[in-house]
């Protein structure tokens, strides 16, 4: 069970990044380093997923809370889910109805901050 978060700022929004692998083991971990970020009521919060080799259901239980969490009090959250395994468990989970899910950071904060990212 390996997994190391950092915190980190792109365009004034904090990006949470977890790297390794979010299970039951470690998603604790996950949850209580974002429920630390949320507590500070966050207009906008990204979670990066990215640098993670394996995710399962309960790693998605953790952002769906989180999501309910910041819509709750009016913020917008975002998750990096690339294209890989990890976009694969929130498919399968049914997570992206409710959780907006991004290829790319920049997707994610664009879209937390209220623009559409153009492609040019």
């Amino acid at each position: 069970m390996d997994l190391r978060i950092s915190d980190e700022q792109q365009r004034g929004v904090p990006v949470l990044v977890p790297e390794g692998e979010v299970d039951r083991g470690t998603a604790s971990v996950l949850s209580d380093h974002l429920g630390r970020l949320v507590g500070h009521l966050p207009t906008a919060l990204v979670v990066d997923l990215s640098r993670l080799r394996f995710m399962d259901s309960t790693g998605v239980h953790v952002i769906v809370e989180a999501d309910q969490v910041v819509h709750g009090y009016g913020g917008r959250l975002g998750v990096v889910a690339g294209t890989g395994h990890v976009r694969d468990v929130f498919v399968l989970a049914g997570a992206p109805l409710s959780v907006p899910l991004h290829r790319t950071r920049e997707a994610a904060v664009s879209a937390v901050l209220g623009h559409r990212l153009t492609v040019g």
